[in-house]
C-alpha cells in the first residue's frame, strides 16, 4: 500500500494540466511540506523530462534514503518522456516504494492512460487538476496574481496583459513581478503601465476583437486596435462580415419570432450554442438598418484598402462610423 502520513502526502503525485504556474507551485508546496518534516539536502532528485529516462526516475525511487524518513523525486515536463520511459513509470506505480514520494508535472496526461489511472488509484489526493482556466476567470486569477507581490491589478489590465504575452501563467507572472518592482509606490497595475511596460509577444486572435465590436463599445474597440500589433486590416474585414450577417440573422428571426431556429439557421450543432450565446445581446445594439449599412459601407472600405488606401486608417474608420450612436 502507497505510504501516508499526517499530512496526507502519498507515495506518487501527479499534476497536470496547462497551467503551468500552478503545477510547479504544487511540486514546490509539496517539497516545503516535506523539508518542515526531514531534511531532505541528500534525498531529493530532481528530473527533466526532456533529457531524462524512465530508468533513472525509477532507479531514484528505489534508492534508500540516507538521511529522511522518505526521499522526494521531483520530475518536470513529464510529457516530453518518451513512452518506453512512461511504461517504466507505470510498472513502479504498480508497487511504489514506501520510502519514496514521487512527484510527477504533466502538461497533458489523458485520463484515459494507464499511468493516469494507476496514480489516480492510489487515492483521492493523488491528482492534483492544473487546468488553466478560460475567458474572464482566467482575467480574474491573472488580476489575483499581482496580490503575491503587494499590488492590485483590475481585470482590463490582466485582460491586457494576456493579449500582449499569451496564457502561459509563468510568463504572466514573471511579467506581473516585473511591472510590481518598477510600480510598487503605486500599489496598482493599470492597463497604462501593461502598454509601457511589456512587450506584446503573443499571436493575436483577430477573432477577440468580435466582443468589443458586438458591444458596440467604440472606445474598446479602437484600443484594441491600437494594441493588437501585428494584426492586419485585412484579417479583420472577413471576421466582422461574417459577425454582421450573423446579428442581421438574429434580427430578421427575432421580428418572426423564431429566434429559437437561430442555432440550425447558422448551421451549428446544440454543442456549438456556446458560440452564439451573447448574439441576442448583441443584435439589440443595433437596429436592423444600421447592419445593413454596416455590411455594405464594409464591402466600400475593404475595396478602398485594396486600392492603395491606408488599410488601418480605412478600417478603423468605418469602425468608428459603425459603432457610433
Amino acid at each position: 500500500m502507497p505510504m501516508t502520513n499526517a499530512s496526507n502526502i502519498l507515495s506518487i503525485h501527479l499534476a497536470v494540466g496547462d497551467d503551468d504556474l500552478k503545477r510547479a507551485e504544487v511540486l514546490d508546496r509539496l517539497k516545503t511540506r516535506m523539508e518542515k518534516e526531514d531534511d531532505l539536502s541528500f534525498d531529493c532528485d530532481e528530473f527533466n523530462g526532456e533529457s531524462c529516462t524512465g530508468s533513472d526516475i525509477v532507479a531514484a525511487c528505489q534508492t534508500i534514503p540516507f538521511m529522511a524518513e522518505r526521499r522526494l523525486v521531483l520530475v518536470r515536463n513529464g510529457e516530453k518522456l518518451r513512452k518506453a520511459d512512461t511504461d517504466a513509470l507505470l510498472a513502479y506505480a504498480q508497487a511504489p516504494c514506501d520510502s519514496t514520494v514521487l512527484a510527477l508535472s504533466f502538461e497533458k496526461l489523458a485520463k484515459s492512460t494507464k499511468l493516469y489511472k494507476a496514480i489516480a488509484a492510489l487515492g483521492k489526493t493523488a491528482v492534483i487538476e492544473c487546468a488553466l482556466p478560460k475567458g474572464r476567470e482566467l482575467q480574474k486569477k491573472v488580476a489575483s496574481m499581482a496580490t503575491v507581490y503587494g499590488m492590485r491589478m483590475d481585470e482590463a489590465a490582466a485582460s491586457l496583459l494576456i493579449d500582449y504575452v499569451g496564457t502561459d501563467t509563468v510568463f504572466l507572472d514573471n511579467e506581473i513581478e516585473k511591472i510590481s518592482l518598477i510600480c510598487s509606490d503605486k500599489g496598482q497595475i493599470t492597463v497604462a503601465d501593461v502598454k509601457e511596460y511589456v512587450e506584446a509577444t503573443a499571436d493575436v486572435k483577430p477573432w477577440k476583437f468580435l466582443e468589443p465590436f458586438s458591444e458596440r463599445n467604440l472606445s474598446a474597440s479602437l484600443q484594441w486596435l491600437q494594441s493588437a500589433r501585428g494584426v492586419s486590416a485585412h484579417a479583420l474585414v472577413p471576421q466582422c462580415a461574417n459577425r454582421l450577417r450573423e446579428l442581421m440573422c438574429y434580427k430578421s428571426l427575432e421580428a418572426r419570432h423564431a429566434t429559437g431556429s437561430f442555432l440550425s439557421e447558422l448551421g451549428y450543432s446544440q454543442a456549438e450554442s456556446w458560440k452564439v450565446k451573447n448574439h441576442g445581446r448583441y443584435a439589440r445594439q443595433f437596429s436592423a438598418e444600421e447592419l445593413r449599412c454596416a455590411l455594405s459601407t464594409l464591402r466600400d472600405t475593404e475595396k478602398a484598402m485594396k486600392s492603395g488606401e491606408n488599410p488601418d486608417e480605412a478600417f478603423r474608420m468605418w469602425v468608428a462610423n459603425t459603432l457610433k450612436k
